[in-house]
């Protein structure tokens, strides 16, 4: 896929390291307009175009002009967006950094993003600080999944790690984490992306009902319903430039249908 992405986005742009020569290419025109110069600052986080970082600037910096429009896990009427924010979780240690953390009245997500490294991905294990919160019950209903669970493709230490910082920064919020991966276009016939949201189905279903609740879905399903929505003006064109630099092909054979799961964004 790596390979898919640097030719839609130009060979030339790249050095023999596979990364950008210049970070500043990895920004849509409409990111940029809407980032501060710290959250502009290149680093490795944008020498690779579809990094977590990358994909959560590009598709989020544009809905700082209205964010009261955006509807993330169920949640809408946000009055904040942030980006790589760090939120204590109450256990000694550097805390975790969360992606993007939109906030408002209604309550607080917590947006974990996944690049292409999820299918490479090998599982790691929790630290024990963190672990003997999961079963203490903070936050509750996050043990089974954290102790228990096997998963490869999906980092749920990092899921946890979240899910756990908003329930310790924002006690009094609605809060939940919402996780969004990038896939190819072609998705439906590679085997690694039918694992990875087999192992997504298993965490919706764990994780139902719990206190910091979990969502998640693809990047493309949710630049998709931001292409078919009227309201904000921004949002179809903003959708259409980023399924026009990400929604690649991987390979050229038919394949079955994959009913992807997971509610809307």
């Amino acid at each position: 896929m790596a390979a898919a992405l640097r030719r839609r986005i130009g060979e030339e742009h790249f050095g023999l390291d596979g990364r950008l020569r210049d970070a500043a290419r990895a920004l849509l025109p409409e990111a940029a307009a809407w980032l501060a110069p710290g959250e502009r600052s290149g680093g490795d986080g944008l020498r690779v175009p579809w990094s977590p970082r990358a994909l959560l600037l590009n598709s989020f910096a544009a809905w700082r002009r209205d964010p009261e429009a955006l509807r993330l896990a169920g949640i809408t009427g946000f009055r904040r967006l942030a980006f790589d924010v760090r939120c204590p979780t109450g256990v000694r240690g550097t805390p975790p950094m969360v992606g993007l953390l939109a906030s408002g009245p209604a309550g607080v997500v917590g947006v974990v993003a996944s690049g292409i490294e999820a299918y490479a991905r090998r599982p790691r294990a929790l630290a024990p600080s963190y672990r003997h919160m999961a079963e203490t019950g903070r936050p509750r209903g996050w043990a089974e999944v954290v102790t228990t669970g096997r998963f490869r493709h999906v980092d749920c230490g990092m899921l946890y790690r979240v899910a756990l910082a908003l329930r310790f920064t924002f006690p009094d919020r609605d809060c939940r984490v919402l996780y969004l991966h990038l896939e190819p276009a072609d998705a439906e016939g590679l085997e690694p992306c039918h694992d990875h949201r087999r192992e997504l189905g298993r965490l919706e279903t764990a994780l139902s009902g719990v206190e910091v609740g979990f969502a998640h879905a693809s990047f493309n399903t949710l630049w998709r319903a931001w292409a078919r929505t009227a309201h904000p003006l921004f949002a179809a064109g903003l959708a259409d430039r980023l399924l026009a630099r990400y929604a690649v092909r991987v390979v050229d054979r038919p394949a079955p249908p994959l009913a992807e799961r997971g509610g809307a964004p």
